[in-house]
C-alpha cells in the first residue's frame, strides 16, 4: 500500500468532506470513482486510496480492527493531493476508460 491524500492546504478530513461520499466499501468503485478509506491509527488518521482490487482488499482486512470510513472520490479530484507520479499511474490506469 502507497497511495494516500496528503492535502498541504487542510486536513484530509476536510478534503473528503468536500470532495467525497462515504460509502460502503463494495468493489469495484462507482464509474470513475476509486475507494478511499480513513483509517484511524492511535494518533493519526490516514486516507489510503484503493487504486485496484488489491489495494482494496489491504484496506478491506477483516483481522485489521482499526476504525475505518469509506468514501468514494472522482479519481481526477486526487490529482492535488497525492503525489504527481501517482496521479500519472492512476491517468494510465483510468484515463479514457471506466475502472468499473
Amino acid at each position: 500500500m502507497g497511495m494516500y491524500i496528503n492535502s498541504e492546504n487542510e486536513t484530509k478530513e476536510s478534503w473528503l468532506k468536500r470532495e467525497a461520499t462515504i460509502a460502503k466499501p463494495k468493489y469495484p468503485p462507482p464509474k470513475d470513482e476509486l475507494f478511499v478509506c480513513l483509517v484511524h491509527n492511535n494518533s493519526f488518521t490516514a486516507a489510503g486510496v484503493a487504486y485496484d482490487e488489491r489495494e482494496f482488499n489491504a484496506f478491506n482486512d477483516p483481522s485489521d480492527h482499526r476504525l475505518r470510513i469509506w468514501f468514494t472520490v472522482p479519481w481526477k479530484k486526487l490529482k492535488d493531493v497525492i503525489p504527481e507520479h501517482y496521479f500519472k499511474q492512476l491517468e494510465k490506469q483510468y484515463g479514457g476508460q471506466s475502472n468499473a
